[in-house]
C-alpha cells in the first residue's frame, strides 16, 4: 500500500499537468465511494452469504423472485417474503407448500436457493419464505412474529393466497419448517390451522405452545444437547405433550450440538418431509385431503 502510494504522489509531482492529475483522482474516488456505497445498500446481490445452517458459502448474485404483503404489525408494515418454483413437465398439478422461516431476523431468499431449491425441485414442492423482523418490545407483550395468532399467521395466509397467483399452489397441503424463532413460529401455525398442515420440523424452539386436543400433523422436534436448558426442556415439554394428546411426535436430540442448525438436522428434516409426502399419497393415508 505504502508503495502504490508513493508511486501515486511520484507521477503526480512530475505530471507538468496537475489539474488534469487531480480531476483523474477525483473520478476514481467518486466512482469508488459509489460503489462501496451500493455494496453497502445491496450486499446480498454481490458478496457470498455464508448460510448459518451449514456453514457453506452460496452465492446470490441474482435475487430470486419475491413480493410483499401489508400487515398489522408497525415492524413489519410491508412484509417480503421470496418463493421457488420447480418446473413441471405437462398439465401442472398443484404442488404442496414448504414454508421456511430460519432464525431471529433470518432473511427469506437464504431459504429458497441452494439445497433448499434441489430438494423442492427432486420432492415436488414449491417454497415460500418470509422475511420477518423482530421487535424486541412485541416479544414481551408476545405480539412478536413468533406468535401467529397475533398478526404473523394471517400475513402468511395472505402470502399463500398472493403466491397462488403466481404459480400452481396447494394452500391446504402444508409442510413447515422453522429453527429457533422460525420454530416458535411454524409450531404454533399449525396448532391454529392443523387441518392444512402435513408436517413440522420445529428445530431449537425458545419456546412452546402446548397443544390442547390431538390434531392430523406429523412434527419433528429437535435439540442440541449443548443449546441452554430452556430450549431443552421445550422441546421435551412439547414433545411429551404431543403423545399425550396422540399427535404423532418424532424427538430428535443431537449430542455435542449447541442452537446451530446443522446439515444433519436440515437432511432430516428433507427425510422427514418427504417420507410424509410419500405417505399421504396413499390410499390409507390418515391426514386431511384436499386442495
Amino acid at each position: 500500500m505504502q508503495l502504490l502510494k508513493s508511486k501515486i504522489q511520484s507521477r503526480y509531482w512530475r505530471n507538468p499537468n496537475r489539474t488534469a492529475v487531480k480531476t483523474r483522482l477525483a473520478a476514481i474516488l467518486v466512482a469508488g465511494t459509489l460503489f462501496v456505497m451500493i455494496l453497502m445498500i445491496y450486499p446480498d446481490s454481490w458478496w457470498p452469504v455464508k448460510q448459518k445452517s451449514t456453514g457453506k458459502i452460496v452465492e446470490v448474485r441474482e435475487m430470486p423472485p419475491g413480493g410483499t404483503v401489508p400487515t398489522s404489525d408497525s415492524t413489519n408494515r410491508d412484509l417480503e417474503y421470496f418463493y421457488f418454483f420447480p418446473a413441471i413437465a405437462g398439465t401442472p398439478a398443484k404442488l404442496p407448500v414448504l414454508i421456511v422461516v430460519g432464525g431471529l431476523n433470518a432473511k427469506g431468499h437464504h431459504y429458497v436457493t441452494g439445497h433448499w431449491r434441489e430438494f423442492a425441485k427432486e420432492n415436488g414442492f414449491a417454497i415460500v419464505s418470509p422475511s420477518f423482523c423482530f421487535n424486541e418490545a412485541d416479544w414481551q407483550r408476545q405480539r412478536s412474529y413468533q406468535f401467529p395468532a397475533v398478526w404473523s399467521g394471517q400475513a402468511m395466509n395472505d402470502i399463500l393466497d398472493s403466491l397462488a397467483k403466481k404459480g400452481p399452489i396447494d394452500k391446504n397441503r402444508l409442510y413447515l419448517f422453522g429453527h429457533s424463532a422460525g420454530a416458535q413460529f411454524v409450531h404454533r401455525f399449525a396448532l391454529l390451522y392443523p387441518e392444512r398442515c402435513r408436517a413440522v420440523a420445529a428445530h431449537a424452539p425458545g419456546g412452546v405452545t402446548l397443544p390442547e386436543a390431538t390434531a392430523p400433523v406429523r412434527f419433528l422436534i429437535a435439540v442440541g444437547l449443548n443449546d441452554t436448558p430452556e430450549r431443552v426442556a421445550c422441546a421435551r415439554r412439547f414433545a411429551k405433550a404431543c403423545g399425550e394428546h396422540g399427535i404423532q411426535i418424532d424427538l430428535k436430540e443431537f449430542p455435542g450440538i449447541g442452537h446451530q442448525l446443522t446439515g444433519e438436522a436440515i437432511q432430516m428434516s428433507f427425510d422427514f418431509f418427504a417420507r410424509v409426502k410419500k405417505e399421504e399419497q396413499k390410499p390409507c393415508f390418515s391426514g386431511n385431503g384436499g386442495s
